[in-house]
Formats: structure tokens, C-alpha cells, sequence
């Protein structure tokens, strides 16, 4: 907001006349409002991006748990159930919660992993 205040107040001192002041304004709110649009569509592709990621990984590790018959190709344990991480932990953004046969659970996130014994120490992790 700063910068279209002083945008303002700069092309008014170079103007010097106030009969441009209501043109002045509306040229410069209506670029304001179309950066704020911009913005709001940026940020709109940013979260859709985020998702087709976090859909990737997914389906990825879903391909692979096919390919080895249900087992883990990583931790070599049967994997019982696997959903979408959504906790707070920013390196597994867009990863797996992956629970397995033999009650541990991991996180997988792009590169990263990470098992635990129990849901409950997951949980706390988090």
C-alpha cells in the first residue's frame, strides 16, 4: 500500500496541478486492484500446484506398493494403509503417512523418510 501512496504523492508533486488528482487515483487504484488480482490468481496456482504435488507423490507410491505387492520398497514391511500427510511437519508436506502390518508408521515426503513405533510417537512428533 506504501508504494501506491508514494507513487500518488510523487506524480502529484511532478504534476503540480490538481485538476489530474481524480485521474491520478483512479489510475493508480485501478492498478492496485489488478496487482491485488494477480496476486490472488498467483496464490490460487501456488495451492493447486501444491496439490498436484502432494497427488504425485501419492499415486507414485501407490504405483510402487503395486509393483512390489503390497510391500514397502524402502523399509521392506507390508503396508497396510497409506493416506495424504497432512500434519505440520513441512519437510513431509505433500507425503504419505504410510501405516504397516507391523503397527509402525512412516512419513515419506519427496526424498525423506522417517518410521515410528507407534501412531502415538507420530503423533507426538508432529
Amino acid at each position: 500500500m506504501a508504494g501506491y501512496v508514494d507513487e500518488f504523492a510523487e506524480k502529484y508533486l511532478a504534476l503540480g496541478d490538481k485538476s489530474y488528482l481524480e485521474a491520478l487515483k483512479a489510475k493508480i487504484i485501478a492498478r492496485a486492484v489488478k496487482d491485488q488480482e494477480r496476486k490472488i490468481e498467483q496464490q490460487k496456482q501456488d495451492e493447486l500446484d501444491k496439490a498436484n504435488e502432494a497427488n504425485k507423490i501419492y499415486f507414485e507410491y501407490l504405483e510402487k506398493l503395486k509393483q512390489n505387492g503390497g510391500i514397502d520398497p524402502d523399509y521392506h514391511s507390508k503396508v497396510v494403509s497409506v493416506e495424504k500427510y497432512s500434519g505440520t511437519a513441512k519437510a513431509f508436506r505433500n507425503g504419505v503417512e504410510v501405516q504397516f502390518e507391523d503397527g509402525t508408521f512412516a512419513l515419506k515426503g519427496g526424498f525423506l523418510m522417517r518410521r515410528f513405533n507407534s501412531k502415538a510417537e507420530l503423533n507426538e512428533w508432529r
